[in-house]
């Protein structure tokens, strides 16, 4: 696992490369079906929701502000 620091150490990475490794992976975990309900209770918290901040695809494909704006 990547974001194991031992595991990288045991492979033979550098302590830096290690640090490197651990800082640029997310975290994992191995996962079995005991554990279902805790993760799937937990998901929120494990996974990263969407940016509050939303664009409207919709008139930006449309460019509909774009051809207005521009005169055309």
């Amino acid at each position: 696992m990547l974001s194991a620091p031992q595991t990288l150490l045991d492979w033979g990475l550098t302590l830096a490369d290690a640090d490197c490794l651990e800082d640029a992976v997310p975290k994992t975990r191995l996962v079995s079906s005991e554990d279902a309900t805790v993760l799937w209770g937990a998901r929120h918290q494990l996974f990263k929701s969407r940016s509050p901040v939303t664009t409207d695809s919709k008139g930006v494909c449309q460019g509909d502000n774009t051809l207005r704006a521009s005169g055309l």
